[in-house]
């Protein structure tokens, strides 16, 4: 595999907006993928440097190599991880902007610094974390690069400093370094229940469409822990919510930017085939002759078709007739069935169940002692009116 080191350098003029914690955990997630990093901590805070667990040590930085005191390869620190190796910061570097202001190459230093190691193919990914501000140093880093990756926060005020960066970038490239490129722009900080949240991040990607990553950093409390453990959130807790979007983002960028190439296989000319010229096929056999004589197959007798009889429908069989039953005068003359009487709610009153029980029903026996009683006062009380009547 043929190796093309790449340099990417994270900028934002507006600082908190998740410039350095993406720097570092950028850098630590395509680690653990198996390629080779190395992070130049521009920032004079060093606080990429202290993310990874390094301490600030005094002439070791990239300051003494622009200075021409040392050599980059001096100040390279590896780091307890594999793959992963940083060349730190340090107070002094706040002094470029005044001493290296008035230097010829003064664009040019960072690049020239980092030629070595970017010709020797020695790492994947260069990563720079730029100072949150424009000035020489970072205007050297932005001449060095090969894409500039912006990491925004989904606020109005992010939106201004997106402005400006890009600015910035349009001016190197037509000043200094035509070759440099927008590498894209990742959210941080996201918070999604937030509505100016989505309507940031709407603007962006209709404004800057593809070169938005799809992945999205969320607020996640073990990321803003980490820096105070000298450990990347990827490393520190790798199942947290800000480790699985890192890992997700070093996946889409590392699709982006493919570092290795695999060499072209030189294949050789095929050799052709030498013609065989075809031998002569000797003639096929004979058959030999049977000492049977052959019989020829005699014509057999045509045998003419005999009319079949047609068959006559059978007449459909009748049932015989079903014997009627005599309807009985209960049947014939049912007596109407009395419903129970459901007495109608009065107008304006809220509808209830009934709750009355039903009187129980009376037994025949019952019934026709109650008939009868009624039958005998009554006709006592006919035979007293009889007698009382006047005579005519």
């Amino acid at each position: 595999m043929e190796r093309q080191t790449k340099v990417i350098a994270i900028a934002n003029q507006k600082g908190g907006v998740g410039k350095t914690t993406t720097v570092v955990n950028l850098a630590a997630a395509l680690s653990a993928r198996k390629r080779t990093v190395l992070v130049v901590d521009l920032d004079p805070q060093a606080h990429a440097t202290l993310g990874f667990g390094l301490e600030k040590q005094p002439g070791v930085s990239m300051y003494p190599v622009l200075a021409g005191a040392k050599n980059i390869a001096d100040v390279i620190q590896p780091t307890k991880w594999d793959n992963l190796n940083v060349i730190p910061s340090e107070v002094d570097l706040a002094g470029a902007e005044l001493e290296f202001g008035a230097r010829e190459d003064r664009l040019t230093m960072i690049k020239d610094a980092l030629a070595p190691v970017k010709e020797s193919g020695a790492f994947d990914y260069i990563i720079l974390d730029c100072p949150p501000s424009l000035g020489i140093v970072m205007t050297s880093a932005l001449v060095a690069t090969d894409g500039v990756l912006i990491p925004i926060q989904a606020e109005y005020l992010a939106m201004d400093g997106l402005a400006l960066i890009t600015g910035s970038i349009e001016r190197v490239r037509q000043s200094v370094n035509p070759d440099i490129d927008l590498n894209g722009i990742v959210f941080t900080m996201v918070n999604s229940n937030a509505k100016l949240t989505q309507d940031v991040m709407e603007e962006v990607r209709n404004h800057f469409g593809e070169k938005v990553y799809e992945t999205v950093i969320p607020r996640n409390v073990r990321v803003s822990e980490a820096p105070s453990m000298g450990t990347p959130v990827v490393f520190l807790d790798a199942r947290s919510k800000g480790a699985q979007a890192y890992k997700a983002f070093a996946w889409e960028f590392q699709a982006k930017n493919p570092t290795r190439m695999a060499q072209p296989v030189q294949t050789t000319a095929p050799i052709p085939k030498a013609e065989v010229p075809h031998a002569p096929q000797p003639p096929p056999a004979a058959e030999p002759e049977s000492p049977l004589p052959k019989v020829e197959p005699q014509p057999s007798p045509k045998v003419e078709p005999q009319p079949q009889p047609v068959p006559q429908p059978s007449p459909p069989k009748r049932k015989p007739p079903r014997a009627v039953k005599p309807v009985s005068a209960s049947v014939a003359n049912p007596e109407p069935k009395s419903e129970p009487f459901v007495p109608m709610i009065a107008p304006g009153v809220p509808f209830r169940r009934n709750l009355q029980k039903k009187p129980p029903a009376k037994s025949k026996a019952k019934q026709k002692t109650n008939e009868a009683q009624r039958d005998h006062s009554g006709a006592q009380g006919g035979g007293d009116s009889a007698a009382n009547a006047p005579l005519a």
